[in-house]
């Protein structure tokens, strides 16, 4: 079990480049899996979104606002469809 006193000093020493590049990578394959997940939950919400929006709104620019619209969803889906 660490001791506080050794995160501390963890917390306070500096990194090298190769541990900062290492921590962040792991941080972006966090964020990445993160954006993944939220996809997916959005997926089904953005269907039921899209049945319930009156015609006249979905022409709007402001219909296609959104989480579900980022570029990572997007390639996502892409993906999808190219079947890679």
């Amino acid at each position: 079990m660490l001791t506080y006193g050794y995160l501390a000093y963890q917390a306070e020493r500096p990194k090298s480049r190769a541990e900062q590049r290492e921590a962040d990578a792991q941080v972006g394959q966090l964020f990445a899996a993160l954006a993944q997940l939220l996809c997916v939950l959005a997926k089904p919400v953005r269907a039921l979104r899209r049945q319930s929006v009156p015609q006249s709104a979905e022409a709007t620019p402001m219909a296609r606002t959104g989480f579900a619209d980022s570029p990572i969803c997007l390639r996502s889906v892409d993906a999808e469809i190219l079947g890679a």
